[in-house]
This record gives C-alpha cells, sequence and structure tokens, in this order.
C-alpha cells in the first residue's frame, strides 16, 4: 500500500526527541490533574480524559520528561446511557482527578466520575499497569480525591476541600467509626477555589498539595503539613507563577526521584491546547517542599532526571503519533469520543486502514459516535490524513477537525453524486445539567465543489504560541501539493463545554441514512521543537557558570549547582548531536536556528575527558581547551572540589613555578622526543643552586602534557614549595611511547605483549633523556637525588624502570599502578627477597590508589609489608581510576622526596 507524507516544510520540524534536558512545559499537550508515583526505577502517571473512551490513561516513564502511554483504567463507562451519547452526554463530566498509588506491591487508582447518575467512586488495581486494570470496587463520590494508605496500612480518602475520611482495609466502603474530619478549610486568604488533592507522607510528616484560586487573586499552588494525619495543618504557598506569560500554575503532586531528588508535576491552562504539564525542582526547606528554581518560578529549562534504566531498543510511542493503522489493535494513543460503536469501525476489513462507518444519523459533529481522536502539542504542530471516500453515501460527512466546545472543521460532504470540501467553525451549546447538545452554531468560511478524487487528504497546522491558538486547515488530492482553505481558526479552551484541549478528530457520520463508510490512512503527525530562544539562554547562563577550561570567548561548557555539565554546538545540518562523556552518551536538543543544547547528569568531581558525537563522528568540542588522552585530543572539563582542592589550583601571593617544552634527539629509538619540565620559581633567581629531579610518567593514552594540563601538577609543587612542605626540584614529563592504543600482535600472548607496551621508553630515559636533563638544567646527578614515578601505565614503567636500576634512583612512587600478576618474591630477579638491602637504597617507596578501584594496589602493599619492605600506602578517599585520584597521590608523594633522613 502506498503510504502518503507531509510536505517538505513539515519534515524540517525536528521530531520531539529524548533529550537529556527538559524544555517546559515539559509536555505541551492536555494531560490535566496529574497524579505521579514512583515505583522502582518507573515513573507512573495518570490524568483526566473526561469523556474519552477508553479512559483515564497510565502513563509510563524513566526520567519524568518523556512519558508513554501504556494502559487506560477502563475501555469505557456504562452507568449512563450518555456514555453512548444518548439521553445527554457526558462532555467536561466522566472521568476525573485520578489517584494513584502502590501499596503491599499492588496498584490502586481511584476516581469519582463528575456525572449524576454514575457518580460513585471507582477503585481500580493492578500487579503490572501494562498489563490492564480490574475494577476493585464502588464508593461513595468524593470530588478531587486522593487515595493515601499509611505506614500502619489504614487507608484514608481526601477530598473537596480538606475533606478526610478514613476507609475499610479491603477498600470497599468508609469504616465504621474511622476518621471522618475537615481538616482544611477556606480562610481568609485562600477565601475562593481550594481543591486537587494530592498527599504524599516524608520524614514522619503528612502534606496535603491543594490549589487555590483567591477570589481577584492568583491561582497558586499551597501545602498543608501535620505531625498527624488528622492535623491540625499548617499551610505555606510553594509555588505562585505565570510562566512563560500564561495564566498561573497550579494542581498538580510531588514525588520522590530515582536519583535522590524530589520534583513537581504541575499543570498550567494554556488556551487552546489544553492543561499542559511543568517540571520543577523540588526543594525541601524548613521542612516544605518549595517549588522551582532559586527563585521560585518554574524553570525554563531544567536537566532530565537521571535514569538508571537502559534503552532496550524498543521504539517508545509518544503521547500523539503517527500512525499507518497497519496493526490490528488500536494505538494507544487514540481516543473515541464517548464510548465507540463497536461494529461502526474496522482495523480488519480492509488491511492496514482504519474503517469508519456511520450508524447513526444526526445533524453535528458533537452528536456523531465514532470519532476518534488524538492531542494537540506546542508549540506548533502539523497531522495529516488520507482518506478514501469511495464509500460515502449522499448525506455523509467525514473530515478533519480541530475539535473542542470550539471548533474548526475541514468537512468532505457527498449530496447525491456532488462531492465538496467545506472549512467550517462551529460552537456547541450543553445543558447544564445532562450536557445535552441544545445549540450548534456553525458557520461555513469556505466551500470548494466538483471534488472527483476519491482520495482526499487534509491537514491542520496548529500554533500554541503565546497569544495565537490558531488552526489552519488545508486540502490536497495529490497528497503533494496543499491548498488552504477557510482562515486560520482561534482555538479555545471552555470549561463550560468540553474542558480540555483542543484534538486532532477523525469523524464520518450521516445525516439522511447510515450505511456509509470510509477508509482511513497514514495519520501523519510532526511537532516543533520548544524553543524560547534568548530566554532559554538567559535562563541557563543566570543559572550556571562557564567551566574553567573554556577556550576565552566562549560560555559553554557550563556547570549548575549539581555538577551536571552543559554543552552547546551549533550545528544545522545535524541530525543527531550527542556529548559523550563518562561513559555515557547524552542527546542533545535542537533549536529553530540550529544550536544544540544537552546536558549531563550530576558528575563526580575532578577531570573528565569528552567528546561531541555529530551524526555518529566523535569531535572535539570547540568551545574547550583540548587534552591528550584517550589516545586523541580530547575535550575536558573540571567539575570543581571545594576549598579541599586548594592544593592543585593557582593561589595568589604563590610564586610560580615554569614548566616548559623541550626537544631532544634520542639515539636509542631513532628519533626527535619531546619532555616537559617542571622548574620551581627560584631555579630563575639561585643560578649558583642545583636540584634534585623527579620523573613523572603519566598513565596509557595520554602524552607528556597530561601531569602539566589535567594534573595541575605546577601548581602543586608552587602551593608545596611556598608553604616549606616539600623541597624545591625539578620535575620531567616525558610521553613514555604510550600515546597509543595497546593492540596486540596477531597470535601473541596478550599479557605478554602488554608487558612490552611503552618498553621503548626505558632505554630513552636512561641513555638519553636523563643525560639531556642533567646537562641542560642544573641538576644534583647522584642516586639521591633521582626520583621516579607514574599514574597506571606509568606505574608499570617505574618499576620496569627503578627496581633494575637501583643504582640510579633513590624514590619510587606508583600511582593506581598497572602492575598485573606481580609476584613480589620473585619479580625482577628478586629485589624485594632481601628487605633490609632494599630498604637501605630506596629512602621512600610509596603506593597510591583510589578507594573505588579495583588495581590490587591494597593487596600488593600488603605482600610487600610481609617480606618487611618499608612502603607507604595512601589511599583517595571515594575516587576511581581518575586525575583526582592521581593529584591527592602526587600531593602526598612530593612532600617526602630528597629529605635529607630517609624514610
Amino acid at each position: 500500500m502506498k503510504k502518503h507524507f507531509i510536505s517538505a516544510l513539515l519534515m524540517l520540524w525536528c521530531l520531539c526527541s529524548n533529550a537529556t534536558m527538559v524544555t517546559n512545559p515539559m509536555l505541551w499537550a492536555d494531560v490535566p490533574d496529574p497524579d505521579v508515583i514512583r515505583v522502582g526505577d518507573y515513573y507512573y502517571m495518570v490524568t483526566t480524559t473526561m469523556h474519552l473512551m477508553p479512559g483515564a490513561p497510565v502513563m509510563r516513564s524513566t526520567d519524568l520528561a518523556h512519558w508513554e502511554t501504556v494502559s487506560y483504567l477502563f475501555d469505557r463507562l456504562t452507568d449512563s446511557p450518555k456514555y453512548d451519547m444518548n439521553e445527554g452526554t457526558v462532555y467536561g463530566r466522566g472521568q476525573w482527578a485520578t489517584s494513584l498509588k502502590y501499596h503491599n506491591g499492588m496498584f490502586y487508582a481511584l476516581f469519582a466520575p463528575n456525572d449524576n447518575p454514575g457518580g460513585d467512586t471507582y477503585i481500580y488495581k493492578t500487579p503490572d499497569p501494562t498489563q490492564g486494570w480490574t475494577l476493585h470496587s464502588r464508593l461513595k463520590h468524593f470530588h478531587d480525591a486522593s487515595l493515601f494508605f499509611d505506614d500502619d496500612d489504614r487507608v484514608y480518602v481526601f477530598s473537596g476541600t480538606g475533606r478526610l475520611q478514613e476507609l475499610n482495609k479491603d477498600l470497599t466502603g468508609l469504616k465504621p467509626g474511622g476518621l471522618d474530619a475537615t481538616v482544611v478549610r477556606n480562610d481568609d486568604e485562600d477565601n475562593g477555589l481550594l481543591e486537587g488533592s494530592r498527599v504524599i507522607k516524608h520524614n514522619g510528616k503528612y502534606y496535603l498539595l491543594m490549589i487555590s484560586w483567591p477570589r481577584g487573586g492568583k491561582r497558586r499552588q499551597l501545602c498543608y503539613r501535620a505531625d498527624n494525619i488528622a492535623g491540625p495543618y499548617e499551610k505555606k504557598k510553594i509555588l505562585e507563577d505565570n510562566f512563560a506569560g500564561f495564566p498561573y500554575v497550579g494542581q498538580g503532586t510531588i514525588v520522590d526521584g530515582a536519583d535522590g531528588n524530589w520534583y513537581g508535576i504541575i499543570f498550567q491552562d494554556r488556551g487552546g491546547v489544553g492543561r499542559v504539564l511543568t517540571l520543577s525542582p523540588c526543594r525541601w526547606i524548613d521542612g516544605w517542599p518549595m517549588l522551582g528554581d532559586s527563585d521560585g518560578k518554574v524553570p525554563v529549562v531544567m536537566p532530565a532526571v537521571p535514569t538508571k534504566v537502559k534503552d532496550n531498543g524498543v521504539r517508545k510511542v509518544s503521547l500523539v503519533s503517527s500512525d499507518g493503522f497497519d496493526s490490528d489493535k488500536l494505538g494507544l494513543h487514540w481516543q473515541w469520543n464517548h464510548n465507540p460503536v463497536d461494529n461502526a469501525w474496522s482495523l480488519t476489513e480492509r488491511k492496514g486502514w482504519l474503517r469508519l462507518k456511520t450508524s447513526r444519523v444526526v445533524n453535528n459533529l458533537y452528536a456523531a459516535p465514532n470519532t476518534i481522536s488524538q492531542r494537540m502539542e506546542g508549540p506548533k504542530c502539523s497531522a495529516a490524513v488520507t482518506l478514501d471516500i469511495t464509500d460515502m453515501k449522499d448525506g455523509d460527512r467525514a473530515g478533519f477537525a480541530a475539535f473542542n466546545g470550539h471548533s474548526g472543521i475541514v468537512t468532505i460532504g457527498r449530496d447525491g453524486k456532488n462531492t465538496w470540501i467545506a472549512m467550517t467553525s462551529a460552537v456547541v451549546d450543553l445543558d447544564n445539567r445532562t450536557k445535552a447538545i441544545t445549540k450548534v452554531t456553525e458557520e461555513e468560511l469556505e466551500r470548494v465543489t466538483g471534488i472527483t478524487s476519491q482520495t482526499v487528504f487534509l491537514r491542520i497546522d496548529a500554533d500554541f504560541n503565546l497569544h495565537k491558538d490558531l488552526a489552519t486547515f488545508y486540502y490536497s488530492t495529490d497528497g503533494e501539493h496543499w491548498t488552504e482553505i477557510g482562515k486560520p481558526y482561534k482555538m479555545q479552551f471552555d470549561y463550560r463545554r468540553l474542558f480540555m484541549g483542543t484534538r486532532f478528530a477523525i469523524f464520518n457520520y450521516a445525516t439522511k441514512k447510515a450505511g456509509g463508510y470510509v477508509d482511513v490512512d497514514d495519520f501523519s503527525y510532526r511537532c516543533d521543537e520548544k524553543d524560547y530562544g534568548h530566554q532559554e539562554t538567559e535562563y541557563i547562563m543566570k543559572n550556571t557558570t562557564a567551566a574553567v577550561d573554556n577556550v576565552p570567548g566562549n560560555d559553554f561548557p557550563r556547570l549548575d549547582s549539581n555538577r551536571r555539565a552543559w554543552f552547546r554546538l551549533r550545528a544545522p545540518e545535524a541530525q543527531r548531536v550527542q556529548v559523550d562523556i563518562c561513559g555515557k552518551k547524552y542527546d542533545m536538543k535542537r533549536d529553530a536556528q540550529g544550536m544544540w543544547t544537552g546536558c549531563t547528569d550530576p558528575l563526580v568531581v575532578g577531570f573528565h575527558y569528552y567528546f561531541l558525537v555529530v551524526d555518529g563522528v566523535s569531535m572535539v568540542d570547540p568551545a574547550t581547551d583540548t587534552f591528550f588522552g584517550c589516545c586523541r585530543q580530547s575535550g575536558g572539563i573540571e567539575v570543581p572540589e571545594g576549598d579541599e582542592g586548594n592544593y592543585y589550583r593557582p593561589q595568589r601571593g604563590v610564586a610560580k613555578g615554569q614548566v616548559r617544552s623541550v626537544q631532544y634527539y634520542s639515539e636509542s629509538t631513532g628519533r626527535w622526543r619531546r619532555a616537559m619540565v617542571y622548574t620551581p620559581a627560584e631555579y630563575e633567581t639561585k643560578t649558583k643552586k642545583r636540584y634534585p629531579v623527579l620523573y613523572l610518567q603519566h598513565g596509557m593514552g595520554e602524552d607528556e602534557t597530561g601531569w602539566s594540563k589535567q594534573g595541575m601538577m605546577q601548581n602543586i609543587m608552587d602551593n608545596r614549595i611556598a608553604a616549606g612542605t616539600c623541597e624545591p626540584m625539578i620535575v620531567v614529563m616525558e610521553s613514555g611511547d604510550v600515546e597509543a592504543p595497546f593492540v596486540p600482535r596477531r597470535g601473541k600472548d596478550v599479557n605478554e605483549e602488554r608487558s612490552h607496551y611503552g618498553e621503548s621508553f626505558y632505554k630513552a630515559l636512561l641513555n638519553d633523556l636523563i643525560p639531556m636533563i642533567e646537562s641542560t638544567f642544573r641538576c644534583r646527578t647522584d642516586r639521591d637525588s633521582r626520583a621516579m614515578a607514574g599514574l597506571s601505565w606509568g606505574g608499570h614503567q617505574t618499576f620496569h624502570t627503578v627496581l633494575p636500576n637501583l643504582d640510579k634512583f633513590a624514590y619510587i612512587g606508583t600511582f593506581s599502578g598497572a602492575l598485573f600478576g606481580v609476584d613480589v618474591k620473585t619479580c625482577f630477579n628478586g629485589v624485594f627477597a632481601d628487605a633490609d638491602k632494599f630498604n637501605s637504597q630506596i629512602h621512600y617507596f610509596f603506593m597510591g590508589c583510589g578507594s573505588e578501584e579495583n588495581f590490587g594496589t591494597g593487596g600488593m602493599v600488603d605482600n610487600l609489608k610481609k617480606l618487611g619492605i618499608n612502603v607507604v600506602y595512601y589511599e583517595s578517599p571515594g575516587t576511581h581510576h581518575e586525575w583526582l585520584t592521581w593529584r591527592r597521590c602526587f600531593n602526598e608523594f612530593v612532600p617526602h622526596l630528597f629529605k635529607n633522613k630517609k624514610k
């Protein structure tokens, strides 16, 4: 079957991506009355869909930003014929404000339809929301209720304006003699609407969240707090914000994140699109859950909540999604207007098409059964649908609508043998009690007659930016060339009518005789990325600081107070950009100008290599200084410690030494080589003094610049010397011939091959580098004035250089040394076998590592001590195989070098 797609203009719009940052509103779609809980690593949310079927969508997320509908509480409601659009309707009624809880391995959902009859409360339950729900019980009506299980297994319902009632343990009714009290009331300040209960317990206290809309005041989110569930409750305003210039945010809940932080999910009225969701940090201040950023406002942009759930490669279905109707089961992104007439639709009668049959004669869209719809999304979205109208009958009306109490409609009509397309507006009036349709006011804005094609394509573009709410309508007979019809329609949200956001709706109804049908194919959907432009940039700049390693003139990368790193790259032609850091890749988000922005999970303090990955190609961020690591030039970012890191930072008033680049020719390797050489500040003034030398090596995949750039050794030396805790010395750093990746020769033993990695350096050091240093710099040349140390593979090289040459060195240091499989009893011709001799030759022997490493350093130290070797062990608390470990090791090591007495 041929598939048709939206115009090239729409193809330029970006699909909403699984980025690692959230631009509010988190869901720019109609998702009112949210309740959100976390169970394990997943978040679950339920929302209100009133008269739509199936109803009460349950959604799941791993990061509170990207949601997928996984089930509905029910397929249909049957308490009243009005759910079938008989004897009235349930427009704006039906399922409201569901409460979602998890208790003793079971999920529970409680809601009360806002209609009568049929207003009794439902409780549904399931052990797994992805597998559907079963009805557990029916109770009396609770308005805007919150179910609550206490720690002692007593069960309560908060409802209305502060009403608290206790249920029996099996949740089938009120508990006889149980708690029944009004614990919160309106007061002089909050004297208007007060509802939308959501209850949590935290650190032994009860928290009741409610929306307040004081008469003549601003909508706001309140929190009531008590030590006892029955009160007394004290009150605090926790959020008041007309985010982005739209009406004030209010009504929702808070949830504990898998990352240990708390978050607020609160909705905001946004006109035609409906009530959208915002995501905010929840900061516990003096025992109150204060929502928003440090200014108490909904953040324009914030990091997505870190997730531990690995992507299984299965495509997640967004709340609004394209659909080719290739399955024999209707997707969860679709909902019917009221209960559907089941024998009037099919996905199997014509494979790959949705067949909509007329089953009832009506005179307007609001009375038509089997209208099927999806949400619209902001800031802009567009959907197109293909209709095969071959089997429409005289008087049939099929089409595509921006459906709400105020609707814009593009209709295909068939009257006799004539087929036409028209764009109309329609406004429904409803009886306040029965919600029966009393009047539909329609205005036809344009009609095109003489339609001969039996396949018609319809499209609606929607713009929900501030002060817009416009729907524009198009038709086509070939799916390629589109013609606008009518004029842009102003969409509206009206609680007196449908009480929901505008939806993309596909319809087919009869005005004369039932029996016709249309086949629907290829609902194609696109949404525009949220783009606040300079506002987003200003917000990020205000709440972050530039990284210290940025190239001058670049504001990014940046770090926020939670140690998340923020990155930007302008790449307008790129399709996907990621940040690759600390073993994880984070998707970045593109704005309309081609600027990509992304952020990470909270990072540990210290130095981190990173790369940008553009359409699969790894590259260095042009905004940061480059560092040789990972066997290549890399980007780098320093996540700063507090004052405890001052030892490796330059300090005012401390004389600065120099790190210079020195080239020399090595006869041993037959090539020019380079060393970085640190000289202390006094070297330039004390011209007759000679200095001891430390030969300091980096690890595999790094080069001679590593210690001075990533390791900041010069600052450590300067600060130690200035404090009088370290002898002034020269420090020499060479490449070590380990810049390239280790690649064993084919057919050779890997361990044997690895033992030879970088061994060409040993002769270069002994025969070329040391003589060059001692002839070029004012050095002491006796063995007591030479030391060698190295990190990781540099520690391996230190052992292989010093231990066979104890006549040349008197000090040894290894930092996370790569010393695998070393038998201390026999290695290096039994150098440790005679402990007294070894201890007399080596004045200080240091071995250090990070507490989170598993390099076997501690075990090797234990074995050496058993042999009587004087070795000092240091463990860097909380660090891994990383530069922060090695800075700390270096800082611990150098004070013990070149002292007059032996250690």
